[in-house]
């Protein structure tokens, strides 16, 4: 069941369209992340869900009951739902357990302590219930900022690049204690996020908007794996465009062989990888461009592809190598740290593809 369905939404600010005939739709219990560039419309949309402006065109829907629509806004604090902001916005003259029982005002003062005690434990701060918010850190701030928001038990959690101002190992682990709060309480999210790991790590869903249009909305898998837009393939991870062949049976034939096409994001179990060498087949097929990850090749001494490493990039446990085929192409592929390959060697790659992603322009080919 939907908990949250946003049907062709169209936000703007006077004349400048920031939303266009937005559709997405999320399942209760679910958490959605929404991501893409600066300016792209990530947190206007998240405001238009909240109540803070309103939609020009189409409607929004939580639980069932429609909550915008053209000359209809019903107020934020009618919508049940909570909103947590990267500045955290706690009170500063309250204690802690008064920030988290601000929203409990209606409830009876049993109910509202058994509800602090109990999420103070949730994110691990029972023993700062008196502190205020400047004794805390950054992160137990932030833990605050959430449970205040969890507090009344919304309807949907709204989280505006809640741990934006936190450093990286911190951001993480709190990204990872948000999901598992949220499916604690059985409680629906929607996080506007810039960091596209932390999307593809927490997510159920995951939607990738651009200059307003929502390109795609699906499964993190689905949307690494079988992106339908090629910018939605150019900005999650890294990606190579190579020219490729679409021939008859769903055969693609690429530079270095001729692979199964990812029709509608098969797992990659299912497939059988390479079907014959290039030199093999003869069909004549239409042009398209194949789409490679960094993680479709190892460099192997079993590999049969060789190349030279024009670039390298190390990530700590890995390296990235930019390496250059004898056919002037450049594909991207991915080593243990303690593998160093240097510029200018010559190694041999083993392809782990085992059905490949076809564009034809700016999209997939989905048929």
């Amino acid at each position: 069941m939907s908990q949250l369905e946003v049907q062709q939404v169209s936000v703007a600010y006077a004349e400048n369209i920031v939303i266009q005939y937005l559709d997405m739709d999320l399942e209760a219990g679910k958490l959605g992340c929404l991501i893409g560039p600066s300016g792209c419309g990530k947190s206007t949309l998240l405001r238009a869900i909240a109540g803070f402006e309103p939609v020009r065109e189409g409607s929004i829907r939580l639980g069932g009951r429609e909550i915008s629509r053209p000359g209809k806004t019903l107020p934020p604090e009618r919508r049940r739902i909570g909103m947590v902001f990267q500045d955290f916005a706690l009170f500063p003259h309250l204690s802690i357990e008064d920030n988290v029982a601000f929203g409990l005002r209606g409830w009876s003062s049993g109910k509202r302590r058994t509800r602090v005690e109990e999420l103070l434990r949730l994110v691990g701060l029972a023993d700062r219930a008196n502190a205020h918010p400047h004794q805390l850190s950054g992160g137990q701030q932030q833990r605050i900022a959430l449970a205040r928001a969890l507090a009344p038990k919304p309807e949907i959690l709204l989280l505006d690049e809640p741990f934006s101002s936190l450093d990286a190992e911190l951001r993480e682990q709190l990204a990872l204690d948000v999901r598992g709060w949220l499916q604690k309480e059985e409680m629906t999210g929607l996080m506007v996020t810039h960091d596209q790991g932390e999307a593809l790590g927490i997510a159920d869903h995951v939607g990738l908007l651009h200059q307003g249009r929502l390109l795609q909305w699906d499964t993190p898998y689905r949307i690494y794996h079988a992106p339908s837009h090629r910018f939605v393939a150019e900005f999650i991870g890294h990606s190579r465009f190579l020219p490729g062949e679409l021939l008859e049976g769903q055969q693609v034939r690429t530079p270095f062989g001729c692979f199964a096409r990812k029709v509608d994001g098969i797992h990659p179990e299912s497939a059988s990888g390479i079907t014959c060498p290039v030199d093999q087949c003869g069909q004549m097929g239409r042009r398209v461009e194949v789409l490679l990850r960094p993680d479709d090749f190892l460099p192997s001494e079993e590999g049969t592809l060789r190349g030279k490493v024009v670039e390298r990039r190390f990530r700590g446990a890995e390296y990235l190598y930019n390496v250059e085929l004898a056919d002037g192409n450049r594909i991207q592929c991915l080593a243990p740290s303690h593998f160093a390959y240097q510029p200018g060697e010559e190694i041999a790659l083993l392809s782990t593809l085992q059905e490949v992603v076809v564009f034809d322009g700016e999209r997939a080919v989905l048929e």
